[in-house]
């Protein structure tokens, strides 16, 4: 289009208001829900007004068996291998707030979830926490707290351990305290590792390299910019001053690679070894790490 701009096409929905909802309208209600659709589309959809659709729903889902209780059913079918990784995710909860505390501005409505910073997100919400088998990718359990505390993380491994979960090792993120002492108490021959991605962030927050990356990064973007197209390989003729740009930026990044190419390398070296394949692997460039870089 010339304005360039992109629309998409509304989906056709059902305007019918009078009608009764059978038992397999039901059905399908509860799976369009269950598959993300808003309620302002399910309306016109079913024909029942919001909070009777609300109602509905609610009083489905709260007959769901619990996802514990369908782990420990189907537990052995899944044969479980026992590499468990496990984290918390902040879930925003709406809820009656008290209008004049301190924390919360006055101009907010009862019931709403106000706008503040991240460290007041305790008031206006929940965290689940939740783990995964790495090898069926099957989710055994979660558990809803106020925050990733240590007793949080308890009852979550405290309810795996009544179900039988052989749990072998365990994979968390830099929570490392919490977690490997409320893990220990059920799991005592339990192996704690931390996920690569952590401790390659710890590494780089220790040789304070990061920040250098993300400059020369961001030089490159810049450069990719000037060219003529994605995939161009020359920048125009009729751009003087993108070549001269080009140049420039090239410059900046070669003298930042050579300014702090020791400790670039070191990165480097590091994280082949934390996201290498296997361990033979790792203890291949663990070799050439100690016989050619330290020296």
């Amino acid at each position: 289009m010339n304005c360039e701009k992109w629309f998409l096409k509304k989906e056709n929905v059902k305007q019918e208001r009078n009608f009764t909802c059978e038992i397999s309208d039901k059905e399908k209600l509860i799976l369009d829900h269950l598959d993300g659709i808003s309620y302002r589309r399910l309306v016109p959809r079913y024909g029942w007004s919001k909070s009777k659709l609300c109602q509905m729903i609610n009083e489905t889902i709260a007959q769901f068996v619990r996802n514990i209780e369908v782990t420990k059913y189907f537990g052995k079918q899944f044969k479980y291998c026992g590499n468990h990784v496990v984290d918390g995710k902040y879930v925003p909860v709406k809820k009656d707030i008290n209008i004049g505390t301190n924390l919360l501005s006055t101009n907010n409505k009862q019931g709403k979830i106000p706008k503040s910073k991240k460290r007041r997100k305790v008031i206006h919400g929940k965290v689940c926490i939740w783990g995964v088998d790495y090898g069926s990718h099957d989710t055994q359990h979660y558990e809803f707290d106020f925050s990733e505390s240590g007793a949080a993380f308890d009852n979550y491994f405290r309810t795996l351990k009544s179900i039988d979960y052989p749990m072998n090792s365990l994979t968390f993120d830099d929570r490392k305290s919490e977690i490997m002492n409320s893990a220990k108490r059920h799991y005592p021959d339990c192996i704690f590792q931390l996920c690569t991605r952590h401790y390659s962030e710890k590494v780089n927050k220790e040789i304070t390299i990061r920040s250098i990356q993300i400059r020369i990064k961001s030089l490159e973007n810049k450069i990719e910019k000037l060219f003529d197209g994605e995939t161009s390989e020359f920048i125009p003729i009729s751009r003087p001053w993108s070549t001269k740009r080009a140049c420039r930026l090239a410059n900046e990044i070669a003298e930042l690679e050579f300014k702090y190419e020791l400790l670039i390398d070191f990165q480097i070296a590091i994280s082949s070894i934390i996201n290498a394949k296997n361990l033979k692997i790792a203890k291949y460039r663990i070799l050439s790490l100690e016989k050619y870089f330290w020296p």
